[in-house]
């Protein structure tokens, strides 16, 4: 893969090393999950252009068919592992939000629950007594 361009190279390691991240990331209780989707939307956009880039670039004469296929084969080889890791990335995210979905319904609960009790009192005089 050394025949990629280096900046090609570049932003593909950087996705990979921002996937590995938030992988860790997502082993915390409480990721910082819009920090984690603006990195991941510049890094895919930084890949994109750099990608497209080299699109054009094999299109011209300078390139013969083998390189061509030499250089796409690469790629999808490389975003094929970066799919793969993006779907576990997926994965953990959706158990994420299920998981605060089930605390969120279990807080609920319990906040109807305390205004249960004081359903008891509406309408009651507290009267104090001291002595």
């Amino acid at each position: 893969m050394d025949f990629l361009p280096e900046t090609l190279i570049n932003s593909f390691d950087t996705y990979i090393r921002m996937q590995q991240n938030h992988l860790l990331s997502l082993e915390k209780a409480e990721p910082d999950m819009e920090s984690m989707n603006f990195e991941r939307s510049r890094n895919y956009a930084e890949l994109e252009q750099e990608l497209r880039y080299l699109l054009r670039q094999i299109q011209t004469p300078a390139f013969n068919d083998e390189t061509r296929e030499e250089m796409v084969t690469a790629c999808n080889h490389r975003i094929r592992a970066i799919m793969d890791t993006d779907a576990i990335i997926t994965e953990k995210i959706r158990q994420h939000k299920e998981t605060l979905s089930k605390k969120m319904q279990e807080m609920k609960k319990g906040k109807t629950a305390i205004s249960g009790y004081g359903a008891g009192l509406k309408g009651k005089t507290l009267v104090r007594l001291s002595g």
